[in-house]
């Protein structure tokens, strides 16, 4: 993958932007979070960070209620996302259970909107999460299919070696899916359109239960 302006959605500590720094030959980096000890750690760790010649910038981007988003629209080639959701899954956990008593249950709609709004025409997002949840996989990809966004699901094996794989500090990772998402085409649309209208009626049908 390659960009000229790369964004670390919900960085944390901004490995993933970094490893993006060395791999996609990007002009810029965004390491973005909405919570401060996050960016502060990110822009140290940019700092420190000498394999690459690309610009760091550190921002608090979110997709929560209040949260800004860049001034610009369609900014970034490459957009990051890594086991940044957890939080977006169990308030949509929450509302499926409890209703709206806790939470409006659109943190993912709201998530897929940000990355609507970042990405530039032809971009790539990768969404990296462990599947805490077994259905965690369907609501990320219901929410991004009614944004407007096609996807390829990803295993941990398929994103590392074999050696990587069966090496046993990376046991953990082996839950770990990946999502290669980019808006969709006119040849896609018709799916899309179909899912919506499904998606739709299933929620229908929930809410009348």
């Amino acid at each position: 993958l390659q960009a000229t302006n790369v964004l670390d959605l919900g960085c944390g500590s901004g490995i993933a932007g970094l490893a993006a720094s060395v791999c996609c030959s990007p002009h810029r980096v965004v390491l973005s979070d909405n919570v401060q000890t996050c960016r502060e750690l990110a822009y140290t760790n940019s700092r420190l960070q000498t394999r690459s010649s690309c610009m760091f910038d550190v921002a608090s981007y979110g997709w929560m209620p209040g949260d800004a988003w860049p001034s610009e629209r369609g900014g970034f080639g490459l957009i990051l996302a890594s086991d940044c959701l957890y939080s977006s899954f169990d308030e949509v956990r929450s509302f499926e259970k409890w209703g709206d008593r806790y939470h409006d249950g659109r943190a993912l709609i709201r998530f897929v909107a940000t990355l609507d709004w970042c990405l530039s025409p032809g971009g790539t997002v990768l969404i990296g999460f462990d599947m805490r949840n077994s259905m965690d996989v369907e609501r990320i990809v219901d929410a991004l299919l009614e944004g407007g966004f096609s996807h390829q699901l990803l295993s941990a094996k398929d994103c590392l070696t074999d050696e990587m794989y069966s090496l046993p500090a990376n046991a953990a990772s082996h839950s770990a899916v990946v999502l290669r998402c980019s808006r969709v085409g006119e040849e896609a649309a018709v799916l899309v359109g179909a899912h919506q209208r499904r998606l739709s009626c299933r929620r229908a049908a929930a809410a009348a239960a």
